[in-house]
């Protein structure tokens, strides 16, 4: 279920739990998870993360991981704590909201008419990398989703998927045969970023990169957050209509990057390619968990970008 309160809402929250007194907040993107509001006031800017599901006390996993990967000197947004010295406030309808420094720079645009610079992607891959060998000293005893998540909140609409689709049993025959391969596969595991695209890091005018956007951080296999990223970095949204296949020079040099800092280093070898496709499958499941019943304008599986792109990577594996 999703939720919103309202911008005076908001503005109390700033005034009692941050003491802020004369600012102006302002929307900055209204996401399907999370809304980001700039909050200015008259010496900073600071980036206000709005939940839209309810979390609880869930949120602490993601804010405790933040800090962690601080503390190792990480580029990540610097979380600005409460009056009462808290990292987040629970809202009225137990979403969560966190107020983060700033960050100076833009997200980066990349689809088929703008290839990322080779330069950015190789300090993507890095990041990543450092990400991972950090995330091996994190440790949690908040419950959070697993790799398998979205594939469960799929097969619960089994039903629904295989008449109202065209597709959707063969989509729901692959989920069932990935789960079996990837419980059956021994990779390292850690902590996962689980959307390591590029519109979640945020690049500045001196070519520094920070991650951000960790609310679907979990434990999982390095392979599937490198596998995923792979996919989404060479192969672009629109991708599927308009290259006749992904950027080699954009894959190779992530994967190099990741190499360079990463606890274990990855070839480009079938179980790669099977782990793309694992993450890009793990998407369609999202989007079709979360297709309303009621929608008339999507009746077929090869309508979520995410699973054209299984299908893509899917040749190449075989």
């Amino acid at each position: 279920m999703q939720l919103k309160n309202g911008l005076s809402y908001y503005q109390t929250i700033l005034s009692e739990e941050y003491g802020f007194k004369d600012f102006v907040l302002s929307l900055v993107r209204d996401g399907f998870d999370n809304d980001l509001w700039e909050v200015k006031t008259k010496d900073n800017k600071f980036a206000l993360r709005v939940g839209k599901r309810k979390l609880g006390q869930a949120i602490k996993f993601e804010v405790d991981l933040i800090k962690h990967l601080e503390k190792n000197k990480l580029n990540v947004p610097k979380i600005i704590q409460t009056l009462k010295k808290e990292s987040f406030v629970l809202a009225k309808d137990d979403s969560a909201l966190i107020l983060f420094d700033f960050i100076e720079g833009k997200s980066l645009e990349v689809d088929p008419d703008h290839k990322p610079d080779l330069e950015i992607v190789h300090k993507a891959g890095t990041l990543l990398g450092n990400f991972h060998k950090y995330s091996l000293s994190f440790n949690s005893n908040i419950k959070r989703r697993s790799i398998f998540t979205e594939f469960e909140r799929a097969l619960v609409r089994e039903k629904l998927i295989v008449k109202k689709l065209h597709g959707g049993e063969k989509f729901i025959k692959e989920v069932k045969e990935y789960i079996d391969w990837s419980k059956s596969s021994d990779f390292p595991k850690g902590i996962i970023h689980n959307d390591y695209q590029p519109a979640n890091i945020m690049v500045d005018e001196k070519q520094n990169i920070t991650m951000i956007d960790f609310d679907w951080a979990s434990p999982g296999p390095f392979a599937k957050d490198v596998g995923l990223a792979l996919a989404l970095w060479s192969y672009p949204n629109k991708g599927e209509q308009h290259l006749k296949k992904h950027w080699d020079d954009v894959y190779e040099e992530f994967l190099n990057g990741y190499n360079l800092t990463a606890p274990q280093k990855f070839k480009n070898d079938r179980d790669l390619i099977k782990w793309i496709n694992f993450g890009c499958l793990s998407d369609t499941a999202t989007f079709l968990a979360d297709l309303p019943e009621d929608d008339t304008k999507i009746t077929e599986v090869t309508q979520c970008r995410r699973y054209l792109k299984f299908l893509y990577f899917d040749k190449i594996k075989n």
